[in-house]
């Protein structure tokens, strides 16, 4: 043998009875999970498009639309709820007067416009939108004005609602108001 040969076969024998002599390893590969959970709130508001709509009669006149300063009025909703939505809509003004309706519209005496279908002559006001394609008169307790199914866009879903008003010649002359309110619900 070699002197190549001889440290090679040597090197061989010390490398295995090396190796033989490290303990074996029984440690076996183990694992462990995370639980991941999300919860997501159901949504669901609704902002009125117009802060206040506004207009000026002339008695006995034509009728007359309530506009807002800009835009449109109306109300968007947003929600994520598949079963979708309703909106009502009532009149919640607060005039003082005893047995005054809160649909109707009022003046600082409490003279009033009451709440009802506009037409030349008579002193009423009305709205239409939503599902209400004619002019239909507020009222105190509400009524679905809109409804929907499933969930609406990150922006959600505008809807118009224009309001009329009219007045008698016989209508007291000053500035009336009142309030729609609009609620939202799941449907």
């Amino acid at each position: 043998m070699t002197h190549l040969t001889k440290a090679i076969a040597v090197f061989g024998v010390v490398t295995a009875l090396g190796a033989a002599g490290l303990p074996i390893s029984s440690h076996a590969a183990t694992t462990a999970t995370t639980d991941i959970s999300v919860s997501i709130a159901e949504t669901l508001s609704i902002t009125s498009t117009a802060g206040e709509v506004s207009g000026t009669l002339t008695n006995g006149g034509e009728i007359t639309e309530l506009r807002p300063t800009s835009g449109d009025a109306g109300f968007n909703v947003v929600t994520n709820r598949s079963s979708g939505y309703t909106v009502s809509i009532k009149g919640s003004g607060s005039c003082s007067g005893t047995g005054i309706d809160a649909s109707a519209l009022c003046n600082n005496t409490d003279d009033i416009i009451p709440a009802g279908v506009v037409a030349k002559g008579t002193s009423a006001w009305s709205y239409k939108g939503g599902n209400k394609s004619s002019y239909t008169a507020i009222t105190a307790a509400g009524e679905t004005i809109f409804s929907a199914d499933g969930p609406t866009t990150d922006a959600g879903t505008t809807t118009k609602v224009q309001y009329f008003a009219t007045a008698s010649s016989s209508q007291a002359a000053g500035t009336y108001v009142g309030q729609a309110t609009y609620t939202v619900a799941s449907k």
